[in-house]
């Protein structure tokens, strides 16, 4: 194997990096063929917190629909907490946005 084929350019950052085919490949049936190992890492990460977003708010939007219990009532404020500290991030309020399009929020 040539080392022509081992090297790439990242899609997102355009730097140069080496992989094996196989491992290319294997990105590539992820949806991640042509990043980096850092730009790889940073979409991993992206996509992470989209989902746990949308968790989040499906979990949240569930808890509404129930009267808590005073066992309960604690760890529903902090999770009321922690959602309002998650909204402010701009991924949450795309998976907010997406979940009221498909009526689970208000």
């Amino acid at each position: 194997m040539e080392n022509d084929e081992l090297r790439h350019t990242c899609t997102k950052c355009n730097k140069l990096y080496k992989t094996s085919p196989q491992a290319e490949r294997y990105k590539a049936s992820a949806g991640h063929a042509g990043l980096c190992e850092k730009c790889l890492k940073n979409e991993q990460e992206r996509v992470i917190s989209q989902r746990l977003a949308l968790c989040a708010a499906k979990m949240l939007d569930i808890d509404r629909q129930f009267k808590p219990s005073a066992k309960r009532l604690c760890s529903l404020q902090l999770a009321n907490e922690a959602a309002d500290e998650i909204r402010q991030d701009s991924t949450i309020t795309a998976a907010l946005v997406q979940l009221q399009r498909v009526g689970l929020g208000r």
